[in-house]
């Protein structure tokens, strides 16, 4: 029997990988933990309103949609809760 772990669904509190440091740029295109600028987007991580990162792609009510995230970055968190753009 095959198991998609996908079907689950997993958050992690911006919060808790969020730079101390972090503040709104005015970078066009902001890493979502740290504020550097993203150049070349290769990684989206999906925000719901409370503020919590999941580990889907699925469109949910509460989705803020996708952010951006530098490659430092999501070397913090487990490979699915980061998705190729």
């Amino acid at each position: 029997m095959k198991t998609d772990l996908n079907q689950w669904l997993f958050e992690i509190p911006l919060s808790d990988i969020q730079e101390e440091t972090y503040e709104e740029t005015g970078n066009k295109n902001p890493c979502i933990c740290c504020g550097k600028e993203v150049k070349n987007t290769k990684y989206m991580v999906h925000l719901l309103d409370t503020g919590n990162l999941i580990s889907s792609q699925e469109d949910f009510q509460e989705s803020q949609g996708f952010f951006p995230i530098g490659n430092t970055c999501k070397n913090k968190l487990p490979n699915n809760f980061y998705f190729k753009s």
